[in-house]
């Protein structure tokens, strides 16, 4: 085949599709997987060790088979830089700082599988362990020689771009993929371009105004918790005051809105290929099976995540419902800084609470072991 015959129609038939790595059934259970998972280790901490195995298993399982295709030399490269970023999605980015942390003995929301413990050293070499081998995979599959893949003369190779290469590979980094989303939008050239940039920046945007409100809103806070704590980082104080407050920014500042770009960088690099034409195999009838444990563990925790969503600052403003303290028997976190100054309540999906000094403003944060990141 030529480069001239890889384009019939819409679609680059230079390379033939693998369905195990990127099917659609794959890539939708991959997305599905990485935000119920998420959804687990950030409102059910306690919970957390059915998410980080599950997400090990895995990640080990795409990496494992990925090696073994491209040293048998059946596996294209678009494939193998595939999955790499399946294999370091967010939630993955997410594991390997908690891991980091718990080596340098800092608490953090998965104490209870990566903390400095002797018990837990085999988890947190796993999780590093896959966070190396996925970046040593990035770095080759940009710059090895084309001998190593499956033969595929519509993808331009490495050679004299090995530094572009390498930086795009590295892409599933968390927000790093915003500037070349906006780049290839704009190169396109058509006449929505504009339209099209803005929309895929209206969720950073609302995450960056979403963070400046929340500061403003708890600038006095703040100002007594690093007079308190003037031995620590003015980083880690002002994010451990916010997570507490704003549980659902935490989320959409460390899963969420990078999995939204995590995603858009996968299907673009695969538009207008053949693993977007559905073909059922075994590796996508076991993806679909890889969804139901965490999706039956989040169906679970609705009776409880219901009224918590019921008392987010913007709920309550679109239907004008004042906050409600609830008890902390219930443990339903109101997402405000507007409670009463006697009041203490409990959030049983960060397994903290907050409570106020009667006639004082300063904010006691009080942890049970899932604090910080």
């Amino acid at each position: 085949m030529t480069v001239d015959q890889c384009f019939i129609g819409d679609t680059n038939w230079g390379g033939c599709p693998n369905p195990d790595v990127a099917g659609i059934l794959v890539r939708v259970s991959a997305y599905m997987a990485n935000l119920l998972l998420g959804i687990i280790l950030m409102y059910s901490p306690k919970e957390a060790a059915t998410a980080v195995w599950a997400q090990l298993l895995t990640v080990y399982s795409l990496l494992v088979s990925g090696i073994i295709a491209i040293g048998n030399g059946d596996m294209l490269r678009t494939h193998a830089e595939m999955t790499v970023f399946l294999v370091m999605s967010p939630l993955s980015s997410a594991l390997v700082v908690y891991a980091v942390l718990g080596c340098f003995r800092r608490p953090h929301r998965v104490d209870s599988l990566l903390s400095k413990r002797r018990d837990h050293l085999l988890t947190r070499l796993l999780v590093i362990g896959f966070a190396i081998i996925s970046l040593a995979l990035a770095i080759f599959t940009a710059v090895a020689k084309p001998h190593f893949f499956s033969p595929d003369p519509c993808t331009i190779g490495p050679d004299g771009h090995k530094t572009r290469f390498i930086l795009e590979n590295l892409l599933f980094i968390p927000y790093a993929a915003i500037p070349d989303l906006v780049y290839v939008m704009l190169a396109d050239g058509s006449e929505d371009v504009i339209l099209g940039v803005v929309v895929l920046m209206v969720p950073f945007i609302v995450l960056v105004l979403s963070l400046i409100s929340a500061l403003v809103r708890q600038r006095r806070s703040l100002a007594k918790q690093y007079e308190m704590q003037s031995n620590r980082s003015k980083f880690w104080v002002t994010w451990e005051v916010l997570t507490r407050h704003y549980p659902l920014l935490h989320f959409c500042g460390v899963f969420l809105v990078p999995m939204m770009y995590w995603v858009l960088v996968i299907e673009f690099r695969l538009m207008g290929t053949p693993d977007n034409i559905f073909s059922m195999s075994f590796g996508q009838v076991l993806a679909i099976f890889v969804v139901f444990p965490p999706l039956l563990q989040v169906i679970q925790m609705t009776p409880m995540m219901w009224p918590w969503f019921r008392n987010l600052a913007f709920i309550r403003i679109f239907f004008g419902r004042s906050p409600q303290s609830v008890s902390p028997v219930k443990g339903y976190l109101v997402e405000d800084d507007n409670l009463d100054k006697d009041s203490s309540v409990v959030d049983p999906f960060m397994d903290s609470s907050f409570e106020y000094d009667e006639g004082k403003e300063r904010l006691n944060l009080s942890y049970s072991g899932h604090a910080n990141p």
